[in-house]
């Protein structure tokens, strides 16, 4: 959900990383804080450790009870403020307004996914809505603050411990992949089909294709915006596509992770026509293949392959054709 920046050292990102997927978020926060206010640390070692800070808040509130993520989500945003009110013309300072745009993203994201669950009030749309509304602000910001600073840092040196042309375009793909990830959020909080979420999917789209023009098919952050347009897509009914983008990311030479990831959105894009012959054959392909790649593994490609035995079991049901009926029913539950 809250994707991290581009962190120097690379011990401490480790370290902290290993903290938290292990839940271990007060650790990984103590660290940060400690270090940050122990000896003067050079300018991009504070800055990495102020994002990750930052991040370990977001997290550690994604990962709350509902009556704690108020508090966290604060923390994190004032850390950013807090940052750059101490050091406005801190060379990082870019690093920490982005970090600072991804927890509002990861914010609104969270309470939209609780809003189609169930598990939570619907009156609190218009917080998620708020949410999603001042990262789009900060994250349009940003690519104007980079589109003024890339071409500045082409023609001369930067200084010190500031970020290079390259890191800062860079950044700006980034920006742009994670700006079309809250259109998708907004669009996913109106009424499915709706203008104002045809409008919103097509403008996610729009962005997605803007680093696609200059992004190398081998470079990790291009097979990440494939599938988030390969998504969008799908939620656009654009099934053809959904394909195309699937098509170019499941592939050799692609972190096996991520073409699990595409092998999911290939059953949903299936399950979206009700297309259940195709999707007979890709639950086929997965049981047979086993749910792992080259040792990788995915919750959401397990989720996927549940959807697909869900829906054929109850395709079956409404045939009355019990025997595979009973055979999806135990595929389901075992």
């Amino acid at each position: 959900m809250l994707a991290g920046i581009c962190c120097a050292d690379d011990e401490n990102e480790r370290f902290l990383e290993g903290l938290r997927q292990r839940r271990l978020f007060e650790l990984a926060e103590k660290y940060c804080v400690e270090r940050l206010s122990g000896t003067q640390l050079p300018p991009v070692m504070q800055g990495d450790l102020a994002v990750e800070l930052i991040r370990t808040y977001a997290l550690h509130a994604a990962n709350s009870p509902p009556d704690r993520r108020a508090e966290l989500w604060k923390l994190a945003r004032m850390t950013a403020a807090e940052f750059q009110r101490q050091s406005p013309e801190h060379p990082r300072g870019i690093l920490i307004r982005m970090q600072d745009a991804l927890t509002l993203l990861a914010q609104g994201e969270l309470a939209r996914q609780e809003l189609e669950a169930g598990a939570t009030d619907p009156a609190e749309v218009e917080s998620a809505r708020q949410a999603l509304r001042d990262a789009t602000k900060l994250l349009a910001d940003l690519d104007k603050e980079l589109s003024r600073e890339i071409p500045l840092r082409r023609r001369g040196q930067p200084k010190p411990d500031e970020l290079t042309a390259d890191e800062l375009t860079s950044l700006q793909h980034n920006a742009y992949h994670q700006l079309a990830r809250v259109y998708r959020n907004q669009a996913l909080l109106y009424e499915p089909k709706s203008a104002d979420q045809v409008a919103g999917l097509t403008k996610a789209c729009e962005i997605l294709a803007q680093p696609l023009t200059v992004l190398g098919p081998d470079e990790p952050l291009a097979w990440q915006i494939r599938l988030d347009l390969a998504l969008c897509q799908r939620l656009l009914r654009n099934l053809d596509g959904a394909k195309e983008q699937i098509e170019q990311v499941d592939r050799d030479g692609v972190d096996p992770a991520v073409r699990l990831r595409c092998r999911a959105e290939a059953i949903r894009v299936e399950l979206a026509v009700h297309n259940l012959q195709e999707t007979q054959v890709l639950l086929k392909k997965g049981l047979k293949e086993g749910r792992t790649l080259e040792g990788a593994t995915s919750a959401d490609y397990d989720f996927a392959l549940f959807e697909a035995q869900l829906a054929l079991w109850r395709d079956a049901e409404r045939a009355k054709d019990k025997l595979m009926a009973k055979a999806y029913q135990d595929q389901t539950l075992n």
